[in-house]
């Protein structure tokens, strides 16, 4: 893929807009998969979380991607190396959280003959069902709730990176008027 095939959108730069989808998809994911501690509402839950939070990985990536881009074209300072530093470690978290939640799925789905493409995923689908079945409700409630956590903390590492870009940007804006005024 050209690397530069996502620097700017409209005319626009791409890196505002892009980091909406994990800013978004990451959290979404997150609370999802905390649902689906419900057992009423897991497998609708986990497919939705699984499918968040893969976008949210993919997002995190395209945002990481446009910003380093947008990095070479502005005023370098600290806020924006530590809001690089932030961006880059959210891939990392979003991309556990997002193999982690397929995981959960494949165990949750296994465990009640549910996975799609058995026949396909054999070697996969062999090794993982006999393992699923012996495990408890109150195992697969722990294993959803180890999940959630690491969700968390992606959600909140997302959190951070937006903020250091935010203060980043806005630092030293100063606001003169309070709107109002004749345009």
């Amino acid at each position: 893929m050209n690397p530069q095939a996502f620097d700017s959108l409209g005319g626009i730069p791409s890196h505002p807009l892009l980091v909406h989808i994990p800013v978004v998809l990451v959290p979404v994911a997150m609370l999802l998969m905390l649902l689906s501690l419900w057992p009423k509402v897991r497998t609708s839950a986990l497919w939705g979380a699984s499918g968040a939070a893969v976008g949210g990985f993919i997002g995190a990536v395209l945002a990481a991607g446009s910003g380093e881009s947008l990095e070479h074209a502005v005023k370098r300072s600290a806020l924006l190396r530590h809001h690089t530093q932030l961006g880059d470690q959210v891939q990392g978290y979003a991309g556990v959280f997002a193999v982690l939640a397929i995981a959960t799925l494949v165990i949750h789905l296994s465990r009640i003959d549910a996975l799609p493409f058995e026949k396909v995923l054999s070697p996969v689908s062999k090794r993982i069902t006999p393992l699923a079945k012996k495990l408890s409700a109150g195992a697969v409630a722990a294993v959803i709730a180890f999940v959630s956590v690491v969700g968390i903390v992606a959600t909140w590492q997302t959190y951070n990176a937006g903020h250091s870009g935010a203060k980043a940007v806005w630092n030293d804006t100063k606001i003169t008027s309070t709107g109002g005024g004749d345009d």
